[in-house]
């Protein structure tokens, strides 16, 4: 089920979107946002919202031209970031000096503690033109879900893909979180009808 973060987007972020882009113009690489009509439909789709696995894929596969964005404070970005990522706090990203250090031919991956900021900062830069992604869950879901190991739902093959992951991020214990899921049974062995042929003995 999506979450229903659009009402937390409110009012002010619109605002601020108009004021942002009086300040920068648009890049050149996406169309620019033209209607709220779009906007609903891009929303209610769950548009440019990028699961903690899919992330995780990218950092390890070093796509071209990808930048991981985490807009949380300073404070907590210093405890704890995802690999790769650069800091740029969300009151910072939202000025004409933050969003100067943005590539406009570039992927661009948000990342804050749930989702929420992160998901301001899309509305603004999408609206804009560029290629922004919001980490789904934030920080948070990636933690529990990548280096917990946690909601797997019971998929063998999903739970050897995060453990893999979970072995990139932390090397070779993969201390944090389950051990990884046990190999497949092997295959029962067939057992002809009438059952085994005994073999006959030899005289002495």
């Amino acid at each position: 089920m999506k979450s229903n973060w659009l009402p937390k987007l409110g009012a002010a972020v619109l605002i601020l979107f108009a004021g942002v882009l009086a300040l920068m113009g648009n890049p050149t690489y996406l169309t620019p946002v033209q209607s709220v009509s779009e906007w609903g439909d891009m929303v209610t789709a769950g548009m440019d919202r990028v699961s903690p696995l899919t992330v995780s894929e990218w950092i390890v596969e070093d796509v071209p031209g990808m930048r991981i964005i985490d807009v949380r404070p300073q404070e907590l970005f210093a405890r704890f970031a995802l690999p790769e990522s650069e800091n740029i706090p969300f009151d910072q990203l939202m000025g004409k000096a933050g969003l100067s250090q943005l590539s406009k031919h570039g992927k661009h991956v948000l990342v804050c503690k749930d989702g929420v900021r992160a998901s301001q900062a899309w509305v603004v830069l999408r609206g804009m033109g560029y290629e922004c992604y919001v980490l789904d869950g934030g920080a948070n879901a990636w933690v529990d879900q990548i280096l917990e190991g946690n909601a797997v739902d019971e998929n063998p093959d999903l739970a050897l893909k995060v453990h893999a992951l979970r072995e990139e991020f932390l090397g070779d214990g993969a201390a944090i979180g389950s051990a990884p899921p046990p190999p497949p049974a092997p295959a029962p062995v067939s057992i002809p009808a009438g059952g085994m042929k005994k073999k006959k003995s030899g005289g002495c």
